[in-house]
């Protein structure tokens, strides 16, 4: 969420607030989705990921706002996934969630080599290896700003080309609709 919400509100324009929904979901019908929808019903624009789109878009059935689901961009994936191939990929971050996601989307097989530091725990971060390539996650960078260490994929792009093009075709459609609800028409 942080790294989206990150490049979309520069680059698109948009004002980002962010909903989380646990990794294992939420049950349909549940207070915490009644508080989910609640929060999302005054939104413009409903973004998700393929990761929860099935959940999202049950909860914002009827409502006006479109739902788009994003995507990584590629070289993300491809640069986790050759590190695990290479041997293991430490995540650096914030809530332990973020590397359960990445061990159920990137490593297949291989769910044991995906290493888990969390931020607040200064021993771990401590005996990081700054030689050693890492996943940072931009809310861990942002609690690690003086420490340096080698990231294996770029901050930026986060978001996959195609994405952005999605998005901006939807900002580019809400804008016109408005355009023409607002346009002032002669009274005879």
């Amino acid at each position: 969420m942080v790294a989206f919400c990150a490049e979309i509100e520069p680059a698109l324009g948009l004002k980002c607030r962010e909903v989380y929904i646990p990794p294992e979901g939420v049950r349909e019908g549940s207070v915490e989705a009644a508080r989910m929808r609640d929060q999302l019903i005054d939104a413009d624009l409903v973004i998700t990921t393929a990761f929860h789109s099935a959940f999202v878009h049950q909860l914002t059935e009827g409502m006006p706002a479109p739902l788009v689901a994003v995507s990584a961009h590629p070289d993300l994936g491809r640069a986790i996934h050759k590190r695990i191939q290479d041997g293991v990929l430490t995540v650096v971050c914030v809530d332990s969630r973020f590397a359960d996601r990445i061990r159920l989307v990137y490593t297949g097989d291989h769910a044991d080599r995906v290493r888990t530091v969390l931020v607040n725990d200064v021993w771990a971060v401590n005996r990081l290896d700054p030689s050693e390539p890492v996943l940072l996650t931009r809310a861990a960078r942002r609690k690690l700003e003086d420490m340096e260490l080698p990231i294996i994929v770029p901050h930026s792009p986060t978001l996959s080309f195609e994405s952005v093009r999605e998005l901006s075709e939807v900002i580019i459609r809400l804008n016109l609709e408005r355009t023409d609800q607002t346009a002032i028409s002669p009274v005879a």
